[in-house]
C-alpha cells in the first residue's frame, strides 16, 4: 500500500472576502482586481446601476470601493438606494475630484449609516486596499 510523501499537505482553501469595485474606467477596476486577487475576490461594476444591482444580489460584500462620479447615477444616489434597501456594506471612497468633495460624500455616507473605511485620491494604489483588508 502506497503512502503519501511526508511533504504532501492538503490545504483547505481559504475564504476570500468579496469586494465590489465601482469605477467607470474599466482599466481602474481591472488593475485593482489584479492587485487584490490574492486577498479578495474583486467584482467590478462600471456604472452606478450595475453596481447597485450587484450589491443587492451579493448582500454580504466585505467592502465596496466606490468612485464618486459614475454613469447613470453618482455615489450619493447609489448609497441612498443601498440605504433604502438596508444594505450597509463598509465603503472606501476614491475619486479624481477634490478632497473636499470626497469628504462631503463620506460625511453623507456616515449619516446614512455606512462605515467609511477610507478616502483616497486617484490613482488608488492597491497597497492601500491591501492594508485595509489586512486589518
Amino acid at each position: 500500500m502506497a503512502t503519501a510523501p511526508s511533504t504532501f499537505r492538503l490545504q483547505r482553501p481559504r475564504h476570500l472576502p468579496t469586494i465590489l469595485l465601482v469605477d467607470d474606467d474599466t482599466r481602474v477596476t481591472a488593475g485593482l482586481g489584479r492587485i487584490l486577487r490574492d486577498y479578495a475576490v474583486g467584482l467590478s461594476s462600471n456604472d452606478g446601476r450595475s453596481a447597485y444591482e450587484n450589491a443587492i444580489l451579493l448582500r454580504y460584500l466585505a467592502l465596496i470601493v466606490l468612485d464618486v462620479t459614475m454613469p447613470n447615477y453618482d455615489a450619493v444616489e447609489f448609497l441612498q438606494d443601498l440605504s433604502e434597501a438596508k444594505v450597509f456594506t463598509p465603503i472606501v471612497i476614491f475619486s479624481g475630484w477634490r478632497r473636499d468633495v470626497m469628504t462631503d460624500v463620506a460625511k453623507i455616507a456616515k449619516v446614512m449609516g455606512f462605515p467609511v473605511l477610507g478616502i483616497f485620491e486617484k490613482p488608488l494604489e492597491g497597497r492601500c486596499l491591501i492594508k485595509l483588508l489586512e486589518k
